[in-house]
């Protein structure tokens, strides 16, 4: 594991996180599983339509116009809403 300064101030401790250095195989084989697993879970319809984090063609754009949409139906329907929001950039 090595120390990399994810953003911000280079001399503060808390702007760091862990990265792990690995050769080439396990780099392969990380891929091959991730593959393997991505396409199991769309053969088996697992994941929903909403479902935006590590899909193709889905992006933050799709998943805000989705919340918008909702809440607006809801706001149309006069349904209270509650949002909860969560910044993993850091995680």
């Amino acid at each position: 594991m090595k120390p990399l300064c994810k953003k911000g101030d280079r001399y503060d401790t808390q702007d760091y996180g862990p990265i792990s250095i690995i050769s080439v195989f396990p780099k392969l084989l990380e891929r091959l599983m991730f593959n393997r697993l991505v396409s199991f879970l769309y053969k088996n319809k697992i994941l929903t339509g909403t479902q935006n984090g590590f899909r193709k063609v889905k992006c933050i754009e799709t998943a805000v116009q989705y919340f918008i949409e909702i809440d607006q139906e809801a706001l149309d329907k006069g349904i209270h809403l509650i949002g909860s929001f969560i910044d993993l950039t850091k995680a």
